[in-house]
């Protein structure tokens, strides 16, 4: 508990420093000062990692997952007998895993095998923490992209969900981060492979789905169309999807299939320790079947992420030469369907926290403030600290900020 308050009282400090510190300071800064930062974040993450066995029962998957395709390959992973809920993306992550264990012949839980069944997650937190940077540096004063940076990297929420809770959240989430990028950048063909990587580590990225569909009509339809560039689209994402299916071909494409269909039916509740809008209403864990007025739960969820997937493409039809967009696009949907709809966990917001910090870097300053509203409201004890941050009001907040911020058109960069 020390350690999660720690964590909270840096993050509150790294944000009033980079609000202080980028007004009162310009110019450029040494590159020892941004190696020095993320040697720092990467220390404290495996240091943080070493402290904790994570949530037992997706540790104890990880690593008993890790050993079975090791042992048996790809062929044999997937089986009725056994409990696997993730693609097969992330299993080749962790075959890589396994077989360090073996080499090193590490032992269940230790130290050194906590950090090992982490580092993926630390990895991809690194990585996030550097498009940040990147993405700033265009857009900031050096001393500004470096607080910014760290405001990612030193925030309680990242660090407790990846090195403390286990959880590989930032894995996918660099790979919708990196499709947003690419739209915004007029590069599909890098965003339609990122898709298909997240797609392949976690089936949550198809939440995303709706962004890529935003840009592909921007960039191919709206934007000079022509039939050249029509095809020249078409084969590059048939292309990404040939390799998708080439990737999980090893596993037996019925048996992926088959595991992509379960994973989304699975934990069919109103709330899976999420505090949305279903949790604030007392129904964690209770059976989206029940009603309400006559109505199953999972009519209205499904009826809540149509209507942000139809607001989604509203906004993007807006501005349809607003290349910055998809970030805070991005970032309105998975945190809409997460306050809105059912069968929700309380992680699958986690994305928005680096969108979010995007689209104020590409797109207004106003995002900034629903920004501060996430932050401050992070930092509680696993797995709260994710639920906490997501209650209704907050998030209700957070939503009304991005929104009305966009449609009144703040500054540009």
């Amino acid at each position: 508990m020390l350690l999660i308050h720690f964590f909270a009282i840096l993050g509150i400090l790294i944000l009033g420093l980079c609000c202080l510190e980028a007004e009162c300071r310009r110019g450029r800064l040494s590159r020892l000062y941004v190696v020095t930062l993320f040697y720092i974040a990467l220390i404290l993450r495996l240091f943080a990692a070493s402290l904790s066995e994570g949530f037992g029962n997706d540790t104890a998957c990880f690593a008993s997952w890790a050993d079975r395709i090791f042992q048996l390959g790809p062929g044999e992973f997937y089986s009725p007998d056994v409990f696997t809920d993730y693609p097969p993306g992330y299993m080749y992550v962790l075959w890589i895993l396994g077989a360090i264990r073996k080499l090193f012949a590490l032992e269940y839980y230790s130290v050194p095998h906590l950090i090992l069944l982490k580092v993926p997650a630390i990895v991809c937190d690194l990585a996030c923490g550097y498009l940040v940077l990147k993405e700033a540096r265009k857009k900031c004063t050096d001393v500004q992209a470096f607080f910014l940076c760290a405001a990612f990297l030193f925030n309680p929420a990242v660090i407790l969900n990846s090195s403390v809770w286990g959880q590989v959240d930032s894995v996918f989430t660099l790979c919708v981060a990196c499709m947003c990028l690419s739209l915004v950048r007029r590069k599909m063909l890098p965003a339609y492979v990122s898709f298909a990587l997240g797609v392949l580590v976690k089936p949550q990225t198809l939440l995303f789905g709706p962004i890529l569909l935003a840009g592909i009509l921007d960039h191919v339809f709206l934007k000079d169309f022509s039939w050249k560039k029509f095809f020249k689209n078409l084969l590059q994402g048939l292309a990404s999807i040939g390799g998708l299916v080439l990737a999980v071909l090893p596993f037996g494409f019925l048996n992926v299939w088959e595991q992509y269909f379960n994973t989304v039916g699975s934990y069919p509740y109103a709330a899976v320790n999420a505090y949305n809008l279903w949790g604030f209403l007392g129904k964690n864990w209770v059976s989206q079947e029940e009603t309400f007025l006559g109505i199953p739960y999972v009519a209205y969820g499904m009826a809540a992420i149509a209507a942000t997937v139809i607001l989604v493409f509203v906004l993007s039809l807006r501005r349809p030469r607003d290349r910055e967009k998809y970030p805070f696009l991005a970032a309105l949907l998975v945190i809409s369907i997460f306050v809105l709809s059912v069968r929700m966990h309380e992680r699958y917001m986690y994305p928005g926290l680096l969108l979010l910090l995007l689209a104020l870097l590409l797109l207004l300053i106003l995002v900034l403030l629903a920004l501060l509203v996430l932050f401050v409201r992070h930092g509680r004890s696993p797995p709260d600290f994710l639920a906490q941050a997501a209650n209704p009001p907050g998030s209700v907040i957070s939503m009304t900020l991005t929104l009305g911020g966009y449609s009144n058109s703040a500054p540009r960069w």
